[in-house]
């Protein structure tokens, strides 16, 4: 009976130091910026982009963000705005061209149990998931900007790494008829087609 009790005993006491490590993580959310303009060089985000950006800050209410990253550029900016209002931090600002150096500002400022969140550009997003640990990421389409890779880091440097999905879609553009000029033969109704379907519409009323 006794080797039976101290596994179930080593088996508790391995499950709640597992436990403790999951709750002792931090976690960095990656995103390229929202939707853009065609501005060159320094777009802003388009109506499109400023609504996801709001997604986004939904999306990271509950993620405790201490920590918001932006590069120099406007878009980004103005992605990362509404979660650093939301969550009460002033975004830092490091040059997109500087991983590294922003790389070592994140590691720096780690703390278990909160998170960061980092804005940066389609050419970025995979270089700072991988320097801080992560796999090789997917490189992102052009037009893709709902990606958000979720880093977890433990206290003993491993990571695990998330892909999720944030934001609205972009609605086709609704086609509306031509506005003809009723009675003149050349509306719907008038026309041949709108003629036919009235006329079966006819014959088949009782």
């Amino acid at each position: 009976m006794r080797p039976r009790i101290y596994r179930r005993l080593l088996l508790i006491l391995g499950l709640t130091a597992g436990l403790t490590r999951l709750t002792a993580q931090s976690t960095v959310f990656i995103v390229r910026h929202a939707d853009r303009g065609p501005e060159e060089p320094d777009a802003h985000l388009t109506a499109l982009g400023l609504r996801r950006a709001d997604e986004l800050a939904r999306l990271l209410a509950d993620a405790n963000i201490r920590q918001v990253y932006t590069t120099e550029f406007t878009r980004t900016r103005q992605t990362a705005a509404p979660t650093a209002k939301l969550a009460k931090v002033d975004p830092v600002v490091v040059r997109q061209d500087d991983v590294d150096g922003l790389v070592v500002k994140i590691r720096a400022v780690l703390r278990e149990g909160e998170s960061t969140l980092v804005v940066g550009h389609r050419s970025t997003v995979p270089k700072i998931a991988r320097a801080l640990g992560g796999s090789e990421i997917k490189p992102l389409a052009s037009d893709e900007f709902s990606r958000v890779i979720v880093l977890t880091i433990f206290p003993d440097g491993r990571t695990s790494v998330v892909t999720l999905r944030y934001g609205l879609k972009p609605q086709p553009p609704i086609v509306t008829p031509p506005a003809w000029r009723h009675g003149c033969g050349r509306c719907w109704r008038h026309s041949a087609h709108g003629r036919d379907v009235e006329g079966l519409t006819r014959r088949r009323s009782p």
